[in-house]
């Protein structure tokens, strides 16, 4: 057993010396880049068994013996990283001594984003653009795909808002889907009259001849088109009960005054009257 642990010491010795001495990110050298552009990273790994004295990396444009100066920089750890931010498509190359790494770098592919959901009112028009975000790869044929689901249902459990020849014959009276006369790479989808049922998750699927594919959904909430009516009639409503018990209360307020002013007057009346009999009889008695 222990000669067999020092043979695999002994193995992984060998490789970590022999073996490929760049380190690169991604590993697989495939990038796509982003709207901000592009991070290229290689890390000539000298190993602690090696005597070699750190050599610089360099980086090369499609096979170009000028290496790139502009954008390159140099992290703590030593790792050499290449930034671009635009014109970035192309086969690049990182090199250290007599060991290389190759990329392969390409344009992004995405769509414009959407709001999370919409509302939508009964019996409403309303459309859904589809549209390829600027900057994105444009070469080659581009195809739009829609496809609905319902709140519940996941991701991959999806109808097509055409049907299944994907002819416009097949599609739902109040749903259209068409090229948007303004660009040739937005698609558009109308839901005409809407209804309660159309309630759901909208998702709009782009793709290439590069098997590049590019998705975004949104939430579809239909709601009655006097939804936006209830509110003000609930606070009409409210003031107009609210109206109604001051003017209740105002009036059994005055109604009680009323009847306590009549009961004043009339003790006030009877306290008078025995007020001057009682004067007379002292006069008489008097006289």
């Amino acid at each position: 057993m222990a000669v067999v642990l020092v043979v695999l010491a002994a193995v992984a010795t060998l490789a970590s010396v022999s073996g490929q001495k760049i380190v690169r990110t991604p590993p697989d050298g495939n990038v796509e880049a982003t709207e901000k552009g592009v991070t290229l990273k290689c890390l000539y790994n000298v190993t602690e068994a090696s005597t070699e004295e750190p050599v610089e990396v360099e980086w090369f444009l499609g096979g170009s013996d000028d290496p790139i100066e502009e954008g390159v920089s140099v992290a703590e750890d030593g790792t050499s990283v290449l930034k671009m931010k635009e014109n970035y498509e192309g086969e690049y190359s990182c090199k250290a001594g007599n060991e290389q790494a190759d990329f392969t770098v390409k344009k992004f592919f995405k769509l414009e984003k959407w709001e999370r959901s919409v509302v939508v009112f009964q019996g409403e028009d309303h459309k859904l653009f589809c549209k390829i975000k600027e900057g994105s790869n444009k070469e080659g044929t581009i195809s739009f795909a829609w496809y609905i689901m319902e709140e519940a249902e996941n991701v991959t459990n999806r109808r097509p808002v055409l049907g299944k020849n994907d002819t416009h014959d097949d599609i739902e009276p109040h749903f259209k889907v068409f090229e948007s006369a303004s660009s040739p790479l937005e698609s558009v989808l109308k839901i005409e009259d809407a209804r309660y049922e159309d309630r759901a998750i909208y998702q709009c699927e782009a793709s290439n001849d590069m098997n590049d594919v590019s998705s975004m959904q949104i939430m579809v909430r239909v709601k009655d088109k006097y939804a936006a009516l209830y509110p003000f009639v609930g606070i009409v409503a409210e003031v107009i009960v609210l109206c109604l018990i001051i003017f209740i209360c105002e009036k059994r307020r005055a109604s009680k005054e009323a009847v306590e002013d009549e009961e004043e007057e009339e003790f006030n009346g009877a306290a008078g009257g025995s007020g001057a009999a009682g004067n007379s009889s002292v006069r008489h008695r008097r006289n």
